[in-house]
């Protein structure tokens, strides 16, 4: 299936989680006998290797799922679009427009990318997650901020405060390919 491609590739070459692309942009692809990896083929012309032993536990579920996707993929999971964010979008009929606030609502306050989400209960730093002392409790304290009080809400390219160089450069490139517009972008990763 694409979505497994995508979600659970790594490039030999440099260890890194990529996203293939779109099913109409591959033009062909081939296993390895053992099965631990996979050359894909572009129309564009360029190739990638990639290394499909990464594990994940599909027999995980709530926290455990989370944890398992996260480490996979948090650097390529596309942040919530503007339209679930309830910050415009096309136009909708009364009942997908009900959906949709109902959804903004739950998105409110909390980061675009799942993975940084963080339950009230995450109080010990975690280098590889991004997480500082408290990360949970000072989300928590921001999400009350932000849906009772009017606190500034997350940015697109916005990470916790702990996150990495390169944690803050996969966000700001999913918000750049996916997010709100580049100026926006520019703008969120400046604050």
């Amino acid at each position: 299936k694409t979505g497994h491609l995508r979600a659970l590739s790594t490039d030999l070459a440099t260890g890194q989680l990529m996203e293939l692309g779109a099913l109409g942009e591959l033009y062909n692809f081939y296993p390895s006998a053992d099965g631990n990896a996979l050359v894909v083929y572009r129309w564009s012309g360029d190739a990638t290797v990639l290394d499909l032993r990464q594990p994940l536990d599909l027999a995980a579920r709530g926290a455990g799922l989370v944890s398992a996707v996260c480490s996979a993929n948090a650097q390529h999971l596309r942040p919530f679009s503007v339209e679930q964010r309830g910050q415009g979008g096309a136009q909708m009929d009364a009942k997908a427009a009900e959906e949709a606030k109902a959804i903004a609502a739950i998105l409110k306050g909390r980061p675009w990318n799942p993975c940084d989400w963080r339950g009230i209960a995450a109080i010990f730093p975690n280098p590889a997650r991004g997480d500082g002392w408290f990360e949970g409790p000072r989300q928590w304290l921001r999400l009350m901020h932000v849906r009772h009080f009017g606190g500034k809400d997350w940015s697109c390219a916005e990470t916790l405060p702990k996150a990495s160089a390169r944690q803050k450069a996969a966000r700001l490139e999913m918000c750049e390919l996916y997010g709100p517009r580049a100026t926006e972008v520019g703008q969120a990763a400046g604050d």
